[in-house]
């Protein structure tokens, strides 16, 4: 049989020709991966690579292949089109910098040393640039909180900047935007540290171009973290009750009163209760629980909620909005509802 030239088929001819007779046109569907014959071998498929997985585990070994050592690897090339995808402009020559890890530097050196080369080293790791981007990434995102949550306590300011600053935060945004195979470390895939580190240090190169445009790629990367997070599963108030009972002293309302409002099934396993929290005969808080320990606690931070407004159904974070120079807001203990220096009325 004479063989088909591929300008002489067609798209469905074509697709058979590749894909066997596994692929049917008109009519017929295609094999899903949930069919007889393509799922067994999918599991089977998945259950080597664990086993492969594991294996190396076990020994300790990576067999990952750097993606510098391809042949078409072009270091300049990938920091142009990582210029090109953040819409950036940095030069070449800072972001050799920014991704230039210390052990990077040391493992050159010994190189040169079993070589007996005696050539000054043109590298300079990234640990200035990344202390100026943490200074930077801190002071931008705790102005911005309390812009945009001005009714929260500074514990609560503080403790929500912690979290958007921490090491898995900003790791996985260095993951995400593709610094995976630029940085310069001696494990690869690079730990989780160097990815902070990198990520770090690229805002800091940012500062250095333009300080304006690398407060909105904090905002456009960093800030939006929050978006769908419930902010009080962030910050853990320890004690909800005597934070609740000092607030109200200091808006000058009565004590707090905890009332059980209804139950379900008391004494059996699946016991449910409601407590209210009310003050001066008003209920500012409810919720309830399995125990009226558990309720109560959850109704007095229920109750905080209400006065801090983090309920996350209503809040709407201006991502887009620049805070500079924000004032602290007011500590929990001096906390009334009136003292809040950031918030904005209109």
């Amino acid at each position: 049989m004479r063989p088909l030239k591929m300008a002489q088929l067609n798209l469905g001819e074509f697709l058979r020709f590749n894909f066997g007779a596994s692929f049917h046109t008109s009519s017929n569907r295609c094999r899903s991966h949930t069919s007889r014959e393509t799922k067994p071998v999918l599991m089977e498929l998945n259950r080597r690579r664990k086993t492969i997985e594991l294996n190396n585990k076990l020994k300790e070994v990576n067999p990952m292949d750097r993606r510098s050592s391809f042949l078409e690897w072009n270091f300049q090339a990938e920091l142009a089109a990582l210029n090109g995808r953040l819409g950036e402009n940095i030069p070449a020559g800072v972001l050799t910098e920014v991704f230039t890890t210390e052990g990077h530097i040391e493992a050159e050196r010994e190189k040169q040393e079993e070589l007996n080369i005696d050539i000054p080293l043109n590298m300079k790791s990234n640990t200035e640039l990344s202390v100026a981007g943490e200074n930077l990434i801190s002071k931008i995102i705790t102005n911005w909180l309390r812009g945009a949550l001005p009714a929260l306590p500074e514990e609560g300011v503080q403790a929500v900047k912690t979290y958007l600053t921490s090491e898995d935060i900003l790791a996985d945004l260095g993951f995400h935007i593709g610094f995976k195979d630029l940085i310069l470390a001696v494990e690869y895939p690079p730990l989780k540290s160097d990815f902070a580190k990198a990520f770090k240090a690229f805002v800091g190169a940012l500062e250095r171009q333009d300080v304006d445009r690398a407060e909105s790629f904090i905002l456009d990367l960093v800030a939006v973290q929050l978006v769908g997070k419930d902010i009080n599963e962030i910050w853990d108030i320890p004690l909800p009750m005597r934070m609740l009972s000092k607030i109200l002293e200091n808006q000058g309302k009565g004590e707090p009163e905890a009332r059980l409002i209804w139950q379900l099934g008391p004494k059996t396993l699946l016991a449910n209760y409601t407590v209210g929290i009310y003050s001066d005969k008003e209920l500012i808080g409810e919720y309830h629980g399995e125990t009226l320990e558990i309720a109560e606690d959850m109704a007095a931070r229920d109750a905080l909620r209400k006065l801090f407004k983090t309920d996350v159904s209503k809040v709407v974070l201006p991502t887009k909005e620049k805070f500079a120079n924000a004032a602290p807001n007011p500590s929990a203990q001096e906390w009334t509802g009136q003292n809040l220096p950031n918030l904005i009325m209109g």
